[in-house]
């Protein structure tokens, strides 16, 4: 008899539930999904979808980030006015829009994914927020998933990213690799152009948005 997997609770905490009622009816197993008003520290949620509400927002935040994991939910675009939110020891910044498209996608992903953020999310507010996150949780270090990268990304690549993904410098890269810098500058473009990005700080927000990289505390 295959062995049954244990349910996990995420709740979606919104003032106004009708934006969301779709979302009870995601298929995701082993998540099932809940819409309340309110919640209280006695519940048992694997992960909270809080919409924003800029008037008791940050109260809510300093009652329930410390016991529960939270993902912001905003109603409109992600910009710079709520990077304080990034203080916050959160999971992620995303759209409502995004939540009910893709609520599946990130509940599946929740276990590999260290910040939640959405692709169309402008790439200066994610590395804030990114960057903000690693201090928060003192993380130590990121490994890059092998398994989810394409496979025209070659392993002397993936070291070099994972390099990358790490903080390290065109200089400092070369140094551990006992590369050239301009090997390492080669692909690192390659891997730009294989990502289909614009830079290497893209590369490295894209790389944490889209749970490439697992993380070490």
């Amino acid at each position: 008899m295959a062995e049954q997997t244990s349910e996990r609770h995420a709740v979606i905490v919104a003032k106004d539930h009708t934006e969301f009622e779709t979302c009870r009816d995601v298929q995701c197993e082993p998540w099932q999904i809940d819409i309340r008003s309110g919640i209280s520290k006695d519940d048992a949620w694997d992960i909270v979808f809080y919409v924003y509400d800029p008037v008791d927002g940050d109260a809510f935040l300093k009652d329930f980030s410390s016991v529960f994991p939270i993902i912001i939910v905003t109603k409109g675009e992600v910009t710079d006015e709520i990077l304080h939110l990034a203080e916050q020891e959160i999971r992620g910044l995303i759209r409502s829009s995004y939540l009910i498209e893709k609520g599946a996608d990130i509940l599946r992903d929740m276990d590999i994914t260290p910040f939640v953020v959405e692709p169309e999310a402008n790439y200066t507010v994610a590395r804030h927020v990114s960057d903000r996150q690693v201090q928060l949780r003192k993380i130590s270090r990121f490994e890059v998933i092998e398994e989810k990268l394409p496979k025209t990304v070659t392993k002397d690549e993936m070291k070099t990213l994972e390099e990358l993904v790490n903080g390290n410098d065109t200089d400092a890269i070369a140094k551990n690799r006992h590369y050239s810098k301009s090997t390492i500058n080669s692909q690192i473009s390659s891997l730009i152009k294989k990502f289909q990005l614009e830079d290497r700080t893209q590369l490295v927000v894209e790389m944490i948005r889209a749970g490439y990289v697992r993380s070490y505390k």
